[in-house]
């Protein structure tokens, strides 16, 4: 039997390869353990006992009185219905149940092998493919009319010769992250007789501004936004916390730059034309918040505003 790397996920939560929990679901009079699981490196003419292997049975009780017919089923789930990077897998005969019908009484269980089998050929290798495991009470052949029927059904995910869309993303953010090289310049922007009253956009018609340098291989898309002005950031002397961090503005949602570049970052600064704010020196603190690494990065800026009188 050929050895895979398997990454469970249960409940959203990522566990350690190797570990075995379980998930329970419910539906009417029919209960299911078992985990929610994404396989990786699967090859193509492989067959994979998960019960052999890692110990995983698919477990089906009934809560209903006297004994009901159950049956387990294979579905290939619709293309919209499949996650970010699976499609749905091509035969549901790539997946085998076993047992697949039994009945059961009343607070019985039945414990049953889940057996993957990707065929013969390259044409699968590096996909992703996304079934269903569903589990029901069998319907009665000789019932009249529609019949509702309970069920429970589990995503199962896997990857041929490939790791997972998920495990590729973390990766790929990893390094990312860990290839990160860009600062704010300048650190701390000196902006003098700003005129209240007016919108005022940073970098043009001669009013300094704020720039972004990357100089890593990356290409980067920050956010930035003007927050409180915490004690922890610390501020010069003689200015002020602003009274509303909401004078100072990105016009847009993110600022992408390029590897080896750089980029004006355009704030727009805009003070209401009251007696109390003319004449005033305000420090703002600015955000800068880079998303799509493994780790969320902030760096801050600080800009220092003389309002005229």
């Amino acid at each position: 039997m050929r050895d895979i790397k398997m990454c469970l996920i249960i409940c959203g939560i990522a566990l350690l390869c190797g570990l075995t929990f379980s998930n329970n679901l419910n539906a009417g009079g029919i209960a299911v353990e078992f985990a929610d699981i994404i396989l990786e490196d699967l090859e193509p003419g492989g067959v994979y006992n998960l019960r052999a292997m890692r110990g995983l049975s698919y477990t089906v009780m009934s809560n209903y009185e006297g004994i009901k017919d159950m049956e387990i089923l294979v579905e290939k789930p619709n293309v919209g219905n499949c996650e970010k990077g699976y499609e749905p897998i091509p035969d549901i005969a790539w997946v085998r149940v076993i047992p697949n019908s039994f009945p059961l009484g009343y607070r019985e269980k039945a414990h049953c092998a889940i057996i993957i089998s990707v065929p013969e050929s390259e044409e699968y290798h590096g996909r992703h493919f996304q079934g269903a495991i569903l589990a029901r009470v069998k319907p009665d052949p000789f019932a009249k009319g529609v019949a509702i029927l309970p069920q429970v059904s589990y995503k199962l995910r896997f990857n041929v010769g490939t790791k997972a869309p998920e495990t590729i993303e973390m990766v790929t953010k990893r390094k990312k992250f860990m290839s990160l090289n860009f600062h704010l310049e300048p650190y701390s922007l000196y902006l003098r007789n700003i005129e209240t009253g007016r919108q005022i956009t940073l970098g043009k018609e001669g009013i300094p501004g704020l720039k972004v340098v990357n100089l890593g291989p990356e290409k980067l898309n920050l956010e930035f936004r003007s927050i409180p002005c915490e004690e922890r950031f610390g501020i010069s002397e003689g200015y002020e916390p602003t009274p509303d961090p909401a004078f100072l503005r990105c016009a847009k949602e993110t600022v992408g730059v390029k590897s080896d570049r750089i980029v004006n970052v355009p704030l727009v600064i805009e003070i209401p034309d009251e007696p109390k704010y003319r004449g005033n020196k305000y420090a703002f603190i600015i955000k800068a918040e880079l998303k799509d690494t493994e780790v969320p990065l902030e760096i801050y800026g600080r800009i220092y505003v003389e309002t005229k009188k």
